[in-house]
C-alpha cells in the first residue's frame, strides 16, 4: 500500500514503508519532494532527499504515466473546488486503485477519496 505524509512544518511529502514492509509511493510525489528541497534549500539537500528515497527498502515507486495522469486530471475536475496538485490527484488515484482505506498524511486532500487520515485517528 501507499503511505504518504507531510512534515508538520513543510510542504513536502516523503514516502515511508508500511509496517508490513510493502510501502510505496508515486513518482510524482517523489519529484515534488525533490523539487521542494531544491527550491527551499539547495542541490545538496535535494540529493540527500533522493538518497533517503533510495535507501527505503522495500519501496515500490508507482508510475505516473499517461493513464495515471488522465485519471489524476479527472479527479482534479471532480474536486475542482479544492486546490489539488497533479501529484495529489495521482496519489488519490493510486490509493483508490489499491482500495486503501487509510493514509498517513497531514494533507487533508488525500482524504478526499474516502481514506481515513491516520493523523485524525
Amino acid at each position: 500500500g501507499i503511505v504518504l505524509f507531510d512534515g508538520p512544518a513543510t510542504a513536502v511529502r516523503a514516502v515511508v514503508p508500511e509496517l508490513d514492509g510493502s510501502g510505496g509511493g508515486c513518482s510524482l510525489v517523489i519529484a515534488e519532494g525533490h523539487g521542494w528541497f531544491l527550491k527551499r534549500y539547495d542541490r545538496y539537500r535535494a540529493m540527500q532527499f533522493m538518497a533517503f528515497i533510495e535507501d527505503l527498502t522495500p519501496l515500490t515507486v508507482f508510475p505516473a504515466g499517461p493513464a495515471e495522469i488522465r485519471s489524476g486530471v479527472a479527479l482534479m475536475r471532480k474536486y475542482s473546488d479544492q486546490d489539488l496538485t497533479l501529484a495529489d490527484a495521482v496519489g488519490l488515484q493510486h490509493m483508490a486503485a489499491r482500495k486503501l482505506r487509510q493514509c498517513w498524511s497531514t494533507d487533508f486532500h488525500l482524504g478526499l477519496g474516502g481514506a481515513a487520515l491516520v493523523i485524525n485517528q
